[in-house]
């Protein structure tokens, strides 16, 4: 099992504006207002990247650990969480939109992993200061486009630094 306080200086020594601007970009393709990931600390969650304009106060002042917060239910069952239909809300934790003044409308959270073992969690939302002309909702594949960015994420978050020692470089074809 890997150690949470380890985890979480050796992710967020790893976020640098490659992979700021990656994330912020990644959001807004998948139709959300801001995303954020999310790692174990402690008995919850700290959120240490947010895509959104109020980051720097949110990253590593946001906690969850209420069992009513969509991040834990993802976190504890593995699954992705889905509350997709605007104010068909499952029970929500509403402390982190009432520390921004911000009301989510539309979530999805899925398992963020570093090898085999959940570590975290990948949020995205839909606010209701976005109004959009009221037209609020994730396509049915958001889930799933998420969990494969996650993936991704989880190369450039997770993964030791390639070695020039231990890389040997492939030998070049012939030209025909």
């Amino acid at each position: 099992m890997i150690d949470p306080s380890t985890l979480v200086l050796e992710i967020t020594g790893r976020i640098d504006p490659v992979v700021r601007d990656t994330w912020r970009l990644f959001v807004s393709l998948l139709g959300g207002d801001e995303g954020s990931l999310w790692l174990r600390d402690g008995n919850g969650l700290l959120m240490v990247l947010n895509s959104g304009p109020d980051a720097a106060s949110m990253e590593f002042t946001a906690t969850a650990q209420s069992e009513n917060a969509q991040v834990i239910r993802c976190l504890k069952t593995g699954a992705p969480v889905e509350d997709v239909l605007p104010f068909k809300r499952l029970p929500r934790d509403r402390r982190v939109d009432g520390m921004f003044d911000q009301e989510t409308v539309c979530q999805i959270s899925v398992p963020f992993l570093c090898g085999q073992e959940r570590v975290g969690v990948l949020s995205i939302v839909q606010l209701d200061r976005n109004h959009r002309n009221r037209q609020w909702g994730f396509p049915p594949e958001t889930a799933r486009r998420l969990k494969i960015f996650g993936r991704t994420l989880e190369r450039l978050l997770c993964t030791g630094p390639v070695s020039a020692r231990t890389t040997k470089p492939r030998p070049a074809k012939a030209r025909t």
